[in-house]
C-alpha cells in the first residue's frame, strides 16, 4: 500500500479503510481482503466520483504484465472487492462499472484524518512564540475565526454527505434489496447420498466460512446424487437403490430456497419422474429447461421448466453410452456433454431453442479411461474431462493404467478439447495431460477461466492448473496438489471466486480454502461436517440470484 498519503483513513457507508495498514473494517470488524484488491480500492478512493480507466489501473498496478494476465488480475480484484463490500455490478452502491472503460467509486467518502487534524493539531493556527500582547490578542481573535470557519465547513460537509447518502438510498430501494439482504443470499448445498437428505450452509460474508443453516438437513428422495441451482430453486437427482431398484428414487426433487435462512421447502408436486438411476441433473442457463442423465436406463431426459419450478417431461428419452456418469452444459446453453464411463467417451448434443438435444456429428468422442467430471471454460472454447483410471489404489500405476469394462487404457489424466462451432470436439495437442493426483473425480473452473480445480479422490488432495486462454493448455500451479480431507469427490466455488469448498466422501466433511491470486490454496478454518455419505456440492454463484 502507498503510505505517503496524508489521508490514510477513509470512511464510506458502514466501512472504514486504512490505506497505511491495508485494512478494511465494517463497523469495527476486520474483513479479509488481499493486497492487490486493496490497491485497486486505494486508487479508486483517490478520486471518488470520477472515472478511473482500466489503462490507468494497468499502468499503476500491473506494469509490464501481459494484457491477458492484467485482465484476469483486474477482474478478480474487482470481484473480490465487491464480495468484501457486499456490492453488485448490476446495481452498485460502491463500485460502478463503466463498460470497457473502467470503474468509478460512487459512494460518499469521508476522509477521517483531515477532520482529525483540525481537532488535534491546534498548533498549526498559532502565531509566533514571541509575539507582543497586541499580537497575542489578534492571534486569539484570528484563531477564533478560523475555528468558527472550520466548524461551519465541517457542519456543511456532514449535512451534504448525509443528504447525498439519503438521496442515493431512497433511489436505490426500488432497484435492489438492502445490503443486509444480500448477505443472507450466499448458500452452499450438499447432497447426502447415504442420509437421503440435503444439507444447507450459509456463507459468512466477511470470512467465507460455512455455517449450517437453521433446520438443516432437509429430506430428499432416496440417495440424492447430484444438485442443480436455478433462480430461487434447487433440484436434486435421486438415484434410488444401488441394486437397480428405484425404491423412493428415480426422481427429481424440486425445492424453493428461503432467501433469508437458506432453508428448503419442497414443491407440493415434487418429486418428478426420471429415468432409472438419475446421477446428474442440469438446469439450462435460461431457466426454461432441465436435463437428467440416468445411469441404469442409460438415457437422457429433457424437461420443460415452468415459472413455478414444476417440471414437465419434453420429448422422448435419448439413448446414451454405457454407464453415463456425469454431464455438463456449456455456459451459453448451446451444448450438452455426457461422459460415458464404460465406453471411455463423451456424447455431445446441440440444444435448439426448443431445448431438445440433438446429437452432434461425430459424437461420441474418445477420452481416457473411465471419464468422469466435465468442465468448460467461460469463453466456451475449451472442454476438459477427468479420466479417473482403473480403480482406487495408492500405487499410481495400479490405479491409473489397466483394463476397465473391456477397454485397455490410461487414467489419472485430463483430456483437453477445443469446441467447434457445431459443438464437435477436437483433442488438443499434448492431451491427455497427466494429473498430479490419483483418481481425479470432480472439477470446476473459475468465472474468468483462469484456473481449473480438480478433486483427487484417492490421493486426498486438490490439483490446480492455470489455463492458457489462447491454446487451452494446462500448467500445474506451484505447490499443487493441496491436501484436502479423505476421499475428495466434488468441489465448488463461491460466487466471488475467492473461496473453494471441497467435499470429502470418506471423512464426511468439507475442506474450506481461500484462493490466492496465483491460484494457490490456503486452508481456512477447520473442516465442516457434511452428513454420512456426501456425494455432491453446489454454491449459489451470484450474490442475488
Amino acid at each position: 500500500m502507498d503510505t505517503s498519503s496524508p489521508n490514510s483513513r477513509i470512511r464510506f457507508g458502514k466501512f472504514e479503510v486504512n490505506l497505511h495498514s491495508g485494512e478494511l473494517r465494517k463497523q469495527g470488524q476486520r474483513i479479509r481482503v488481499q493486497p492487490q484488491p486493496m490497491k485497486v480500492l486505494a486508487v479508486l478512493l483517490e478520486r471518488p466520483g470520477e472515472l478511473v480507466t482500466r489503462e490507468e489501473l494497468r499502468n499503476r498496478l500491473w506494469p509490464g504484465e501481459l494484457y491477458v494476465d492484467f485482465e484476469h488480475g483486474l477482474n478478480r480484484s474487482i470481484n473480490k472487492l465487491r464480495r468484501a463490500l457486499l456490492d453488485e455490478a448490476s446495481s452498485p452502491i460502491y463500485i460502478e462499472t463503466l463498460s470497457t472503460r473502467g470503474y468509478r467509486f460512487i459512494a460518499a467518502v469521508e476522509r477521517l484524518e483531515q477532520i482529525a487534524d483540525l481537532a488535534t493539531n491546534p498548533q498549526s493556527t498559532k502565531g509566533p512564540l514571541h509575539a507582543t500582547t497586541g499580537d497575542q490578542e489578534q492571534t486569539r481573535s484570528d484563531r477564533s475565526r478560523i475555528w468558527w470557519f472550520a466548524f461551519v465547513v465541517l457542519a456543511l460537509a456532514v449535512a451534504a454527505t448525509l443528504s447525498l447518502q439519503l438521496w442515493r438510498n431512497v433511489h436505490r430501494r426500488a432497484r435492489r434489496p438492502p445490503v443486509g439482504h444480500v448477505e443472507t443470499r450466499r448458500f452452499v448445498y450438499v447432497a447426502d447420498y447415504s442420509g437421503s437428505s440435503i444439507l444447507a450452509y450459509s456463507v459468512d460474508p466477511s470470512s467465507g466460512v460455512l455455517r449450517p443453516a437453521p433446520s438443516s438437513p432437509f429430506s430428499s428422495g432416496e440417495h440424492p446424487y447430484s444438485l442443480s441451482l436455478v433462480g430461487d430453486y434447487l433440484y436434486s437427482a435421486n438415484r434410488g437403490r444401488s441394486d437397480e431398484a428405484c425404491g423412493n428414487g428415480c426422481t427429481i426433487s424440486a425445492y424453493v430456497i428461503d432467501s433469508v435462512s437458506g432453508g428448503l421447502e419442497q414443491l407440493d408436486t415434487s418429486p418428478f419422474p426420471a429415468g432409472n438411476g438419475p446421477l446428474t441433473v442440469l438446469a439450462h442457463p435460461s431457466g426454461t429447461f432441465l436435463y437428467s442423465v440416468n445411469v441404469i436406463s442409460q438415457d437422457l431426459w429433457t424437461y420443460s421448466r415452468l415459472a413455478d419450478g414444476e417440471l414437465r417431461p419434453l420429448g422422448s428419452p435419448l439413448p446414451l453410452g454405457r454407464h453415463p456418469i456425469n454431464a455438463t452444459l456449456s455456459p451459453s446453453g448451446r451444448y450438452l456433454y455426457v461422459s460415458n464411463q464404460d465406453d471411455a467417451n463423451i456424447s455431445a448434443f446441440r440444444l435448439g431453442l426448443d431445448g431438445e438435444p440433438r446429437p452432434v456429428a461425430g459424437s461420441p468422442f474418445g477420452t481416457g479411461l473411465r471419464p468422469r467430471s466435465i468442465a468448460i471454460d467461460p469463453s466456451e472454447r475449451h472442454l476438459y474431462v477427468l479420466n479417473y483410471g482403473v480403480n482406487p489404489h495408492l500405487d499410481r500405476k495400479e490405479a491409473c493404467i489397466g483394463t476397465y469394462a473391456g477397454i485397455r487404457g490410461r487414467g489419472c489424466s485430463i483430456s483437453a478439447f477445443s469446441i467447434k462451432e457445431d459443438g464437435a470436439l477436437a483433442e488438443l495437442p499434448g492431451s491427455p495431460i497427466e494429473s498430479d493426483g490419483i483418481n481425479p473425480h470432480g472439477s470446476v473452473i473459475d468465472s474468468v477461466g483462469k484456473f481449473l480445480f480438480v478433486a483427487n479422490v484417492t490421493s486426498n488432495d486438490v490439483s490446480v492448473f492455470e489455463i492458457d486462454p489462447t491454446t487451452g493448455g494446462l500448467k500445474h500451479i506451484r505447490g499443487s496438489p493441496f491436501h484436502a480431507g479423505e476421499g475428495p469427490n466434488a468441489l465448488t466455488l463461491d460466487w466471488s471466486d475467492s473461496y473453494l469448498y471441497v467435499l470429502n466422501a470418506f471423512s464426511r466433511d468439507i475442506t474450506q480454502f481461500s484462493i490466492e491470486d496465483n491460484g494457490q490454496l490456503e486452508l481456512m478454518g477447520p473442516p465442516v461436517t457434511a452428513g454420512i455419505g456426501p456425494a455432491a456440492i453446489v454454491a449459489v454463484r451470484k450474490s442475488d440470484h
